[in-house]
């Protein structure tokens, strides 16, 4: 039986049974595998069985699909420990179950697998409440060098009523927020001339932030942690 673990930065995060029929790994909720990461295409690759081999392909992603560190053009068929990087998620192949492992049926896979990348660590409900995320200034310009995330909503702009203030000729008044949510963060354009950025990409709708993760609105970069 053959296994597929979906890893972020050596952490694993989901190990799942392969069966004989179509995987499909995407951002959209209609995925097999949901990996949410803005780096990664709604329909971005599948992984099929046929003819006894399980087979890798691309579905013409925006940023491209990686095998053992080289991006492929067409379909590949997988051999035993392939590593296939999607945005920032490694997907471990393996054509065994290791053991200690229950096995899958080919159709006891669960249909929806989502995987939120870069969670905060888990901690006891009254921690939780007590520590809150934070902001912090690592290049350019800012009214605060450090913010602490405590309110619900965040805001990041020009204007003078923002919890930080930014320079820029084209920035917005408002230009994103930091919304909080369940425990977790998510940042949001607001719409601008300037693009909000996350990790050098341009973001779409709330986008959830990780530990690590870097925003950048025009020179100005703040760290999430």
């Amino acid at each position: 039986m053959a296994t597929l673990t979906v890893k972020l930065k050596d952490r694993e995060l989901k190990n799942l049974s392969l069966g004989d029929t179509k995987l499909m790994i995407g951002r959209s909720l209609d995925c097999d595998v949901v990996l949410d990461n803005i780096a990664v295409s709604r329909e971005h690759a599948s992984i099929e069985f046929a003819k006894g081999n399980y087979i890798l392909a691309d579905l013409g992603s925006a940023n491209g699909t990686l095998l053992n560190g080289l991006k492929i053009s067409k379909s590949v068929t997988l051999s035993s420990n392939d590593s296939i990087q999607i945005g920032k998620f490694e997907l471990l192949f393996q054509d065994f179950v290791p053991n200690g492992s229950s096995s899958a049926s080919p159709g006891s896979m669960e249909k929806t697998m989502v995987v939120e990348p870069k969670q905060p660590e888990a901690l006891p409900p009254s921690s939780r409440e007590m520590v809150a995320r934070q902001l912090t200034l690592v290049a350019g310009k800012a009214s605060k060098k450090q913010i602490s995330l405590e309110k619900n909503v965040t805001t990041i702009g020009k204007g003078s009523v923002c919890d930080v203030v930014l320079s820029g000729l084209f920035i917005s008044k408002v230009q994103a927020v930091v919304l909080k949510k369940e425990g977790k963060y998510y940042i949001l354009d607001k719409g601008s001339m300037v693009s909000t950025r996350l990790n050098g990409y341009k973001i779409e709708g709330d986008t959830l932030l990780v530990n690590g993760d870097t925003i950048q609105i025009g020179r100005s970069k703040l760290r999430f942690s």
